[in-house]
């Protein structure tokens, strides 16, 4: 794992860091390539990091019948370094669709967040509930600034996570490398097992909960460099027998070795791994197949005991930075195709891992080419011309010293990568196109044949070329960078003639670039609908919505407002600018728009046709997700960022009084989510149904807030809070509490700051816990059925560092703990991904 952050190895380039970059940018368009070209590179069939960077995959898991698929991602590429955890999610392992990021960077004391590994937790050991999404990765250490292990997790299947403790689980003993945890359950011993790289060996450490780690024993490597990202599974083989396999990123190149993923077959006792063979295999053999991954495949529910799938990040990081992808596309970050492995007898007793690419590619055909068989006495162009296809054929010969194709060829037959057999090896060679390797030394891979016929399946994307040769024992992935205008194919023998049998061609659709027919709904938001398009393309998200638009792009709900509290939440891809819009006529002649614009250096806007109304000046980066509220009341308008409790705008404007309400992209792709509207901010007051002797005026930081007969009800897909005018330092503070929904917490928040950013909380769970925390730190948990629909009587007495909890009118407290963060602030409510009532709020 490189997470691209200032470490010992990174602290001694970044100096460098803007030379390389330039220079880098100088090789990105090929040679050849014209000035006025406009090429599009972004892959068609394989998966791509939205915007800006991506490295290291995590292994997905399989949630509620989909892959939940993680890798390191770095919004602020290329101004600082650094990295989140982003989401998407597949049903294939093909087509993936982006869910944003899960676990944000930098958001505790520890800093980003690294390389790690997603269980789910489905026996309840951590105590986070059945089926709670539990990560161990690696973060650096605040107090001695060491790599070490740190939980987050997750009660919303994987798709927010909270941070359990500022301390790690499993502590750096003193060792520079110590990183990369891979997490798996041992059945046998009814435990987990974290595989760890810990520099030129891999550590094992055993766990009854996940979050106390014993050390058990270390397996040796030599000559593959530092060990990364390890990976530990059991597999059936073709004869039935079932072997453990023992993985891990490594480098040997200085050894004439690949510089991908090695690994061993053998056994494990539950503390420690042996080998078959000293020697490791290899998964590939190309230059760009690094921190890869392999995951189960589903069948039925049930993990197949002989297939796994395998993906690798395609990438060198020996030339990361080296890509036409990001000056012309604005991404830098490509992932292999997802294979199909399985486990192989071989010749004697020795097992190999075979792959083949997943079989979900037979879904994107969208024609084959059958060219039968091709006697080659020299060269054969052939009439097919593509690239995003896949190539297979059966090739023989007898006296030939070279044979092989020519891939991504020019039109003057000067530019093309070639795969081919020659003296003992299959090559794969881009030398004569674009690549991203300058120096000449990382142009040609080999693998080992010692026959005189081979099949060849070979799949070409827009930057990719991978390379499966006969039962898939050897893979060639590395990048191309042919232009886009090189499609041509030619076959060719010396030496002696060849024949190129059963070569058939099969040409894959564009399943990333095609636009969807926009749906006509906004999930994720309460306005009503049909919705339309007014301008730019929209996609439809679990909870909102994707749009890209060359200028200004709307899409309009049917429903109209005058005075309403109005937030998203919205997140800049490629876009300048994303936004809310209200008050707006039909034609969108008429409307306000509120939005976070990336242009000069970041401002939060409000604007009309023809009028800029107000500006905040904050820094916005693509990448991140900013909430937005705005708040009209006749002719004021005033808006809040990042659930801040006064506004960062308040302006007044008589020009519009009613309309549509909609959301809004601007010159790019955005995505707004959570698109909800409410009655202004009142708050509760004397003549509601929400009982308390709690002060006013009440007012929301996120969420939307009614008075109803039961009570204060809350709706929010993350944390929402209502807080009160009171504050206190010591009380007692009571409620009943009911969460409504499935998945949902209700809480009391006390102690806090106006922006709900510092503060205690006390929640029930529908995950079957009460839960005292403040932002990014559990205090206390205690576990016990919570249903939704039941109200939960809460009490906190809080007496100087003492924080005691009492729940359903006991009197023995379920939590009791001692914390100082905070001694005094303002008190109120909380409903988080979902909704609850409170009533009877009571302080004493």
């Amino acid at each position: 794992m490189n997470v691209r952050r200032p470490s010992a190895l990174f602290s001694r380039v970044i100096v460098a860091l803007a030379l390389l970059i330039a220079a880098a940018q100088a090789a990105l368009t090929p040679q050849h390539a014209q000035a006025d070209q406009a090429p599009v590179y972004r892959a068609a069939y394989h998966f791509t990091v939205p915007d800006n960077w991506m490295n290291d995959p995590q292994r997905p898991i399989f949630i509620d019948g989909k892959y939940q698929y993680y890798y390191l991602y770095n919004a602020d590429y290329t101004h600082s370094v650094g990295t989140a955890w982003r989401r998407s999610t597949t049903t294939d392992n093909l087509a993936f669709q982006d869910q944003g990021v899960a676990i944000p960077k930098n958001t505790q004391p520890n800093g980003d967040v690294w390389s790690g590994s997603a269980v789910v937790d489905g026996s309840n050991t951590a105590g986070f509930g059945a089926n709670a999404v539990v990560s161990i990765m690696t973060q650096r250490d605040s107090s001695s600034g060491a790599q070490a292990q740190f939980l987050w997790y997750s009660t919303d299947g994987g798709k927010t996570f909270s941070h359990y403790s500022d301390t790690p689980v499993l502590p750096n003993p003193g060792k520079a490398d110590f990183r990369d945890p891979k997490i798996v359950r041992d059945a046998a011993h009814n435990r987990w097992v974290m595989a760890l790289a810990e520099g030129n060996s891999i550590g094992f450490y055993t766990s009854s909960d996940l979050k106390h780690w014993q050390f058990q024993s270390n397996f040796g490597t030599s000559g593959i460099g530092t060990i990364e990202c390890p990976d530990l599974f059991s597999i059936q083989a073709d004869d039935g027998t079932t072997k453990w396999v023992l993985g891990a990123g490594a480098n040997g190149k200085a050894s004439g070795l690949p510089n991908t993923y090695a690994y061993w077959t053998g056994t494990f006792s539950g503390t420690g791994f042996q080998a078959d063979q000293a020697a490791p295999q290899w998964l590939d053999y190309g230059w760009d197949w690094y921190g890869a991954v392999t995951w189960d495949k589903m069948v039925g529910g049930s993990p197949d005991p002989a297939v796994r799938y395998a993906m690798g990040w395609m990438n060198n990081w020996d030339y990361p930075d080296t890509t036409p992808t990001w000056s012309n596309d604005g991404f830098n970050g490509t992932d292999s195709i997802v294979r199909e492995i399985r486990l192989k007898k071989q010749d004697g007793a020795l097992y190999s891992l075979v792959s083949q690419p997943n079989s979900a590619l037979d879904s994107i055909v969208n024609r084959t080419v059958d060219l039968g068989t091709i006697p080659v006495n020299g060269q054969v162009p052939l009439s097919y011309s593509g690239s995003t296809y896949e190539l297979s054929a059966d090739v023989s010969w007898d006296t030939a010293t070279n044979i092989g194709l020519q891939l991504r060829k020019s039109a003057d037959g000067t530019h093309h990568a070639d795969v081919g057999v020659s003296g003992g090896n299959v090559y794969v060679n881009r030398s004569q196109t674009g690549n991203p390797d300058g120096s000449g030394r990382y142009v040609e891979s080999r693998s080992p044949l010692s026959k005189k016929n081979v099949h060849l399946r070979i799949l070409v994307d827009r930057t990719t070329l991978e390379v499966f040769v006969d039962d898939g024992k050897y893979v060639h992935s590395s990048e191309i960078f042919p232009a886009p205008e090189d499609k041509g194919i030619s076959l060719y023998s010396v030496g002696g003639p060849a024949q190129f049998s059963n070569v058939v061609i099969r040409e894959f659709k564009d399943i990333y670039s095609t636009t969807k027919a926009d749906d006509g709904n906004n999930p994720g938001s309460n306005l009503t609908g049909p919705w339309r398009a007014a301008g730019g393309s929209w996609t439809s998200l679990p909870d909102g919505k994707t749009g890209t638009a060359p200028g200004d792009g709307f899409y309009i709900s049917a429903q109209s407002g005058s005075d309403f509290s109005y937030a998203a939440d919205l997140r800049l891809d490629t876009a300048n600018a994303a936004g809310i819009t209200f008050r707006a006529s039909n034609d969108l002649a008429k409307h306000y728009t509120v939005n976070i614009n990336a242009d000069g250096g970041g401002q939060v806007k409000l604007w009309r046709p023809g009028a800029t109304v107000g500006t905040f000046n904050t820094p916005i980066v693509r990448g991140r997700d900013y909430h937005v509220k705005v708040v009209a009341v006749g002719p004021r308008i005033q808006v809040h960022l990042d659930n801040s409790a006064a506004p960062v705008i308040d302006a007044t404007d008589s020009t519009y009084t009613s309309g549509l309400f909609g959301i809004n992209v601007y010159n790019g792709g955005g995505t707004i989510r959570n698109a909800e509207v409410a009655s202004p901010d009142s708050g509760p007051g004397p003549s509601s149904g929400f009982k308390t002797n709690l002060s006013g005026p009440w007012t929301s930081v996120a969420g939307s807030w009614s008075d109803t007969t039961a009570g204060e009800a809350g709706t929010f897909g993350g944390d929402g809070y209502l807080l009160s005018s009171q504050t206190a330092s010591d009380f007692t503070y009571d409620a009943d509490l009911r969460p409504d929904t499935a998945g949902a917490a209700a809480g009391l928040t006390f102690r806090s700051n106006d922006s709900a950013n510092g503060h205690y909380t006390v929640n029930v769970n529908t995950a079957g816990q009460i839960k005292l925390w403040r932002p990014w730190v559990t205090l206390g948990v205690y576990n016990t059925s919570i249903s939704p629909g039941t109200v939960y009587h809460l009490k906190i007495v809080a007496a100087g560092s003492r924080i005691k909890v009492f729940f359903n009118n006991a009197t023995t407290p379920v939590i009791d703990v001692t914390d100082t963060t905070y001694s005094s602030g303002r008190l109120g409510l909380n409903v988080w991904n979902g909704s609850m009532t409170a009533q009877n709020a009571t302080i004493s």
